[in-house]
């Protein structure tokens, strides 16, 4: 247990130090009562305080050099830094962006043809979800589906592009009188969620 750091080089030491003590193999008994060998690893984000700090605001800090310790890799550490508290500050105001456009359903679906090239003609559509930033404008889906991702808003996200795909849907087939195929991307969360069966 460790009480008092000194120095923010003591902090380093521990992460090290707790990322090597992660990544030693144990063993544990399978339900067999076989013996299986179990590796994990570990990210570490180190905060060091300062006068205005309080509590909320250093987890927050330390929280922001964890995810960039994970960009790094396993057994990864970092020290948090006034760059990330820029990317901290955007990365909060992109959270409540979008829970602001969920709200409101300020997202779109644009439906990009799929082309047969036997035929040239178009076979089916792509539902892409598009998102436009009443200050930044366009903002990328790598940019904002990540975050929902993380957040857990992409499953109301999954939600509204299903309902707004289907009346797409008929609304094409009471338009062309024909049955249209429409492909959706989903995220990996919304394939382990029960909520997606029921939609």
């Amino acid at each position: 247990v460790v009480t008092v750091v000194d120095a923010p080089e003591d902090s380093i030491g521990l992460a090290r130090a707790l990322t090597d003590v992660a990544s030693e193999p144990f063993t544990v008994t399978g339900p067999e009562h076989e013996r299986v060998e179990v590796f994990l690893s570990g990210t570490v984000g180190i905060a060091v305080a300062g006068p205005t700090d309080d509590a909320s605001s250093l987890l927050h800090h330390a929280d922001a050099a964890m995810y960039r310790a994970k960009e790094r890799g396993p057994g990864s550490w970092e020290v948090y830094d006034d760059g990330m508290r820029q990317a901290s500050r955007h990365r909060l105001t992109l959270e409540s962006d979008l829970i602001r456009a969920l709200d409101e359903e300020a997202f779109e679906l644009h439906y990009q043809p799929i082309v047969d090239l036997a035929t040239s003609q178009t076979s089916a559509f792509e539902a892409l979800t598009r998102w436009t930033h009443p200050v930044r404008g366009k903002v990328p889906p790598m940019e904002f589906i990540p975050v929902l991702e993380e957040t857990g808003g992409i499953h109301r996200l999954g939600r509204w592009v299903l309902e707004a795909a289907c009346h797409q849907l008929l609304s094409w087939r009471e338009t062309v009188g024909a049955t249209v195929n429409l492909s959706l991307n989903l995220s990996p969360q919304q394939l382990s969620h029960d909520e997606l069966a029921a939609a």
